[in-house]
């Protein structure tokens, strides 16, 4: 007879499981600088979209002036509501920016958005080719100069 060996089973190892930690809580400083970063990003959002959105819908206004006027004069209007909100953050950082008197900031202030008013308006009601190119490029330089300068007032006013 053949003798049979028994095998006895290898022992099992006993792997030490770890439980997973709880997720640590942010300190008042981390979460502080996440919502410090966190209102920068928001100021620059604002300080470019405010500029951006007012020659957008100034453009589309002028571009639907003779079809359909009344809907052209509510776009108008609140891209001029735009402009207005614009115009303290211009004033504020043209003055702080240049030195310039508060009378004089807010005259630029007011220069700059009408002058994006005053362009557009000469898109809608002009065919001159020649104008044309000179309104859009003062137009895009006014709308970039805008951007900076409401980005710059944001940011100063960031915690």
């Amino acid at each position: 007879m053949s003798a049979v060996l028994l095998e006895r089973p290898a022992p099992r190892l006993r792997v030490p499981v770890k439980k997973p930690t709880p997720p640590r809580r942010k300190t008042v400083a981390e979460r502080s600088a996440e919502l410090a970063t966190l209102r920068k990003a928001i100021a620059v959002t604002l300080g470019i979209a405010i500029p951006a959105m007012s020659l957008t819908l100034s453009h589309i206004a002028g571009t639907l002036a003779n079809e359909c006027w009344p809907l052209a004069m509510f776009l108008g209007a609140t891209g001029c509501s735009v402009l207005v909100v614009s115009l303290s953050h211009l004033a504020e950082a043209i003055a702080d920016a240049t030195g310039a008197e508060r009378w004089q900031a807010w005259a630029l202030a007011i220069t700059l958005d009408l002058g994006i008013v005053g362009c557009e308006l000469s898109h809608v009601f002009t065919a001159n080719e020649s104008l044309w190119w000179w309104t859009t490029g003062l137009m895009v330089a006014t709308m970039l100069l805008s951007m900076v300068f409401n980005v710059y007032a944001f940011l100063k006013h960031t915690r």
